[in-house]
């Protein structure tokens, strides 16, 4: 079994890392739980303890958390949760449990699009091609589950936030993120999170915003697919509706809430 001992915070995240998945009770398997390698003065006492630092873990490690432990709740790393989800869902975990009735169509598609998710966060039309619009738009889709959403859901916030961090690291040094309709995605989906994409400090590169990105692509009183290309209809469209966006979250607004 495990060789570890919870006491402190950052005895839980690096529990989690190294272990890639790790249950709060007991279970058929001994001695691989937190309940059994945890200091009983932060499982249940009056200071803080495993317990409240479950956000913290989710948002430094981007894991999930949720009841997969036969209906008892934990935490599973963002390396180990796509071959988890997988696994999952091909057993009677979420087909049957939607045909009994015993869960709904909303959480089936909310299931179905992180079990799709890469290891490294992005998603694509396959897992050999990670791509910024379907990331993007999987996060448009996840954004009523994740932080400050209408159904909070701990599996969505940390599908959401790997996307994000994937997202980042593919803008460009001009603000883009290649094209209009990529740029315009990442800032409907910022907008879906209530975020500013004009201001938003994770998507600031240099000194150039997403919002400057997506106006290099501006000609004309329409937008270009491609910087000094020809003004193009669904790239104007997307265009207005990222812009749309962004004013909605300078309101305190969210899209498509």
């Amino acid at each position: 079994m495990p060789d570890f001992y919870i006491q402190t915070k950052q005895d839980l995240i690096n529990a989690v890392e190294k272990l890639g998945f790790l249950p709060y009770f007991a279970h058929e398997i001994k001695g691989f739980s937190i309940e059994e390698h945890c200091d009983p003065k932060v499982y249940f006492s009056d200071q803080e303890g495993v317990w409240e630092w479950k956000g913290p873990v989710i948002q430094e490690l981007g894991c999930a958390y949720g009841k997969f432990f036969h209906k008892k709740a934990g935490f599973i790393s963002k390396k180990w949760y796509p071959d988890f989800a997988n696994y999952r869902r091909d057993g009677y975990d979420f087909d049957a449990r939607v045909d009994e009735g015993l869960a709904n169509y909303n959480e089936q598609y909310l299931y179905d699009i992180i079990a799709n998710q890469h290891a490294d966060g992005a998603f694509g039309m396959d897992a050999e091609h990670p791509d910024s619009d379907m990331t993007a738009m999987a996060i448009q889709a996840l954004a009523a589950y994740g932080e400050g959403g209408e159904k909070s859901d701990d599996r969505a916030q940390g599908a959401i936030t790997r996307a994000l961090e994937w997202l980042q690291s593919k803008q460009l040094d001009d603000g883009s993120f290649g094209n209009a309709e990529s740029t315009s995605q990442v800032l409907i989906a910022l907008g879906c999170l209530g975020r500013d994409g004009e201001t938003d400090a994770d998507f600031i590169k240099g000194d150039k915003s997403a919002v400057d990105g997506l106006m290099t692509f501006y000609m004309d009183g329409a937008f270009c697919h491609e910087a000094d290309g020809e003004v193009d209809v669904m790239a104007t469209e997307q265009a207005l509706m990222a812009l749309d966006a962004v004013k909605m979250a300078k309101a305190g607004q969210r899209m498509f809430a």
